[in-house]
C-alpha cells in the first residue's frame, strides 16, 4: 500500500483484522532518500513505534550509523523512547555486520564503518526458532568452573541433552551489503538475507510479516521466498514502482529457474 506508516488510518486500513508476528523494517536515517515534501524528521518517523504496536508481536528495527563532524549521531534514542512510552521493552539491541565498510562515506570514518544496529522492541521475549546450523557438535558431557558461595571456585561435571544440530540466531549477524543493480533505483537498500534471517527466527510458514517503509521492496522479496506473508507499506509513490518493478522480476527469475529445475527432472527421467 502506498500510505504512511504513521498515520493510524492508514495503517488500519492495510492491516485491517490482520495481525503479524513479526515487523522489520529500516526507516530512513538520513538524507539519503528523496521523499518530496514529506516529514523525515525522526521525531515524526518515530511516531510508526505507537501507530503499529498493536498489529505486531515483535519489532525489529534496523538503523545505521549517523555521523556530523566526525561525531556519532545518537539519534537512535528517540525510536526506544517512543517504544518505552507506549509500553514496549527494548528486548535485544543487535548488530548487523555488513562484513565491510561498502561506502566512501562509511570508509572516512575514524574507524572505517562496517555494522549498523538492528533494536528489538516488543512486551515481552518469545522463544526463537532453531535455524543457525552449529559448526561444533555439542558435547554431552563437559565441565565447568562455578564459584560457590565462599567465594572458591569449583570444577562441576555438566551433561547437556542439546543435540539440536542447529542454535539461535544471536546478537550479531553477518550478511554482506547489497550490490545489486536495484541499487541504482534506491539508494539504501538491505540485502534480502538480513531480513530473511530475523524472519527464519521469529515466525512460522504462512506467518504475516508487517513493513511500514517498504523501501525497495527488501522485506517483501524475503518473505516471498520464506513463505510467509507481508502486509508492506511505502510513502513515495516512486518508491512503490520501484518495489512492484523488483517483486516482478523476482518472480520472472523464479519461475525460469523452476523451469529450468523441471527440465533437468525430465531429461534425467
Amino acid at each position: 500500500m502506498c500510505g504512511d506508516s504513521t498515520n493510524p488510518a492508514d495503517v488500519a486500513k492495510l492491516m485491517q483484522k490482520d495481525h503479524a508476528k513479526i515487523l522489520f523494517t529500516s526507516p530512513p536515517y538520513s538524507d539519503m532518500r528523496d521523499y518530496k515534501g514529506h516529514d523525515m524528521s525522526i521525531e515524526h518517523l518515530a511516531k510508526f513505534i505507537p501507530v503499529t504496536k498493536d498489529y505486531s508481536d515483535v519489532m525489529c528495527v534496523n538503523l545505521g550509523i549517523k555521523r556530523k563532524d566526525f561525531e556519532i549521531i545518537q539519534y537512535w534514542q528517540k525510536y526506544i523512547d517512543e517504544a518505552k512510552s507506549c509500553g514496549l521493552k527494548l528486548l535485544s539491541w543487535n548488530v548487523w555486520d555488513k562484513t565491510f565498510p561498502g561506502s566512501i562515506y562509511q570508509q572516512q570514518a575514524m574507524f572505517p564503518i562496517r555494522h549498523e544496529f538492528i533494536f528489538v522492541f516488543g512486551e515481552k521475549a518469545y522463544k526463537l526458532n532453531r535455524t543457525i546450523p552449529k559448526r561444533i557438535a555439542i558435547n554431552t558431557h563437559t565441565t565447568s568452573l562455578r564459584r560457590q558461595s565462599d567465594g572458591s571456585m569449583r570444577r562441576t561435571s555438566v551433561q547437556s541433552h542439546n543435540d539440536e544440530p542447529n542454535k539461535q540466531l544471536e546478537t550479531v549477524v553477518a550478511v554482506p551489503s547489497e550490490r545489486g543493480s536495484i541499487r541504482s533505483k534506491h539508494p539504501a537498500v538491505m540485502p534480502v538475507q538480513l531480513p530473511v534471517e530475523y524472519i527464519k527466527a521469529i515466525t512460522n510458514e504462512g506467518d504475516y510479516v508487517l513493513e511500514p517503509f517498504a523501501g525497495s521492496g527488501t522485506t517483501l522479496i524475503a518473505c516471498e521466498q520464506t513463505g510467509r506473508r507481508c502486509l508492506a507499506m511505502e510513502i513515495s509513490e516512486e518508491y512503490c514502482d520501484v518495489i512492484i518493478e523488483r517483486y516482478r522480476e523476482f518472480k520472472k527469475a523464479e519461475d525460469a529457474t523452476s523451469a529450468t529445475s523441471e527440465e533437468s527432472k525430465e531429461v534425467k527421467s
